[in-house]
């Protein structure tokens, strides 16, 4: 028996070693603490290439982040997380990002598919009552950082049809819903945070260190869904300087109105700044009830502005007059869809 640095060399023998045995055996056993050290070092180097591979790929995504210059590039930080996840070894089917809402208890639901070319979509789901999505409700509240659900059977095929029947998933193409349909069994791996859960989706089980890399990337991912919330903050901010300067437009031209002829070329100005604020429409017009008449002026005008009618309507017009007064009464918005006839 001979021990060296907490390396122990036995040899088994059916008789009592010789004194130039025993020195051999000493020489093998130096030899192998020579060769452990080696392996000792390699080990280590290879820990640490792994951990600045690791780092590397987090530092990507943070850079990803940092680039965002619009709330809708959420999708492509889902998608280099993605290609960042694949590169570190994480065999993974598809990888989710859930946002939630308390306020009404629902979620949306973006996306990295490899059936879809252009990249993560952002899906909105209404409260289901269901088990898996009460499972995953006590799971963000509870914040686990390393949670594992296995989907399969029964309880697959019902969370499938209400995601691809009850929720805007029924929008995704048909290759991605059969896809999400296709296998028997698979894994999620969980990490949830404040916004809500990363989660990627594997048809075999993942070994803990790579599951451990799972949850460094939702540590990162709550990083940028805070940048992602400041800048949608700054977005409404700008949309509502916008809406607000195209009213004070219109209003600024109706106050320099002087005769009711001045109105045909107040419905162009409007329709322009519908375009400002891309509203689409093809046709778009303003009704003015005069009571005392009993009848509707109306100026219609062309998407880009140009004036094209101005006639006027009897209050007992037949067809979808009447439905017009009524809402203009009740001071109540209109929707109404126009066929052919």
């Amino acid at each position: 028996l001979e021990k060296n640095s907490g390396i122990q060399l036995n040899s088994y023998t059916g008789k009592v070693l010789s004194p130039k045995e025993v020195d051999v055996l000493k020489r093998f056993a130096r030899v192998f603490e020579q060769a452990y050290t080696r392996f000792l070092d390699l080990q280590r180097a290879e820990a640490q290439a792994r951990e600045a591979q690791i780092e590397a790929a987090l530092e990507r995504v943070r850079s990803r982040s940092m680039a965002m210059q619009k709330s809708a590039e959420l999708n492509l930080i889902l998608s280099t997380m993605f290609t960042e996840l694949s590169s570190l070894g994480v065999e993974m089917a598809r990888n989710v990002i859930w946002i939630y809402y308390p306020e009404d208890r629902s979620v949306r639901w973006w996306a990295a598919n490899p059936e879809a070319e252009s990249g993560a979509e952002s899906y909105l789901i209404t409260y289901q009552d269901h088990p898996v999505y009460h499972e995953y409700w006590k799971a963000w509240e509870e914040r686990r950082t390393k949670y594992l659900y296995i989907l399969e059977g029964e309880n697959m095929v019902s969370w499938c049809d209400a995601l691809f029947y009850r929720t805007e998933l029924g929008k995704l193409p048909q290759e991605v819903q059969m896809a999400m349909r296709a296998p028997d069994r698979v894994y999620l791996y969980n990490t949830f945070n404040d916004f809500g859960v990363l989660f990627i989706v594997c048809l075999e089980p993942l070994p803990d260190e790579k599951f451990s890399i799972i949850e460094r990337f939702g540590k990162v991912f709550d990083q940028s869904y805070t940048r992602f919330t400041d800048i949608q903050k700054a977005e409404a901010r700008e949309q509502e300087a916008i809406r607000q300067a195209s009213l004070d437009r219109v209003r600024a031209e109706i106050a320099s109105m002087r005769t009711a002829k001045d109105l045909e070329r107040i419905t162009p100005l409007i329709w322009k700044e519908l375009n400002t604020l891309s509203v689409p429409f093809i046709r778009c017009g303003v009704f003015i009830m005069d009571e005392d008449l009993q009848i509707i002026h109306n100026f219609l005008s062309t998407p880009d502005g140009k004036a094209i009618a101005s006639f006027e309507l009897p209050y007992d017009t037949p067809g979808f007059v009447a439905n017009i007064l009524k809402h203009w009464r009740e001071k109540k918005m209109l929707l109404a869809h126009w066929d052919e006839n």
